[in-house]
């Protein structure tokens, strides 16, 4: 029963990130910051850590180049990607990202 659960839930993952991956916007706008932290969220789920860690800091980069940097969605990616990091064993980098997105909030 687990085991069918897992594969139910790793399927959706999978789904998840080829919809998302898919449908990139033409112009960058809001959405897409929020579009890139998803598929890095969908990555994640999957053990795809540089996958995630890649589509966290672009919407981090787009957040930031919008002017949307200092947002509460942007705390949310870094704090992402701060998570990406512990599982990367970079724990200096976990540190110096998950304290700037604690400064965020």
């Amino acid at each position: 029963m687990k085991s069918k659960l897992l594969q139910c839930v790793g399927g959706l993952s999978l789904a998840a990130m080829v919809l998302l991956a898919a449908t990139p916007e033409k112009k960058p706008n809001p959405s897409e910051g929020a579009r890139l932290n998803n598929l890095g969220s969908a990555y994640y789920e999957v053990g795809r850590f540089r996958d995630a860690q890649r589509a966290y800091e672009e919407s981090l980069l787009l957040r930031r180049r919008l002017g949307d940097g200092e947002s509460r969605d942007a705390a949310r990616t870094l704090s992402n990607l701060g998570a990406v990091y512990l599982e990367l064993r970079q724990v200096a980098k976990a540190r110096a990202t998950l304290e700037q997105a604690a400064r965020a909030l």
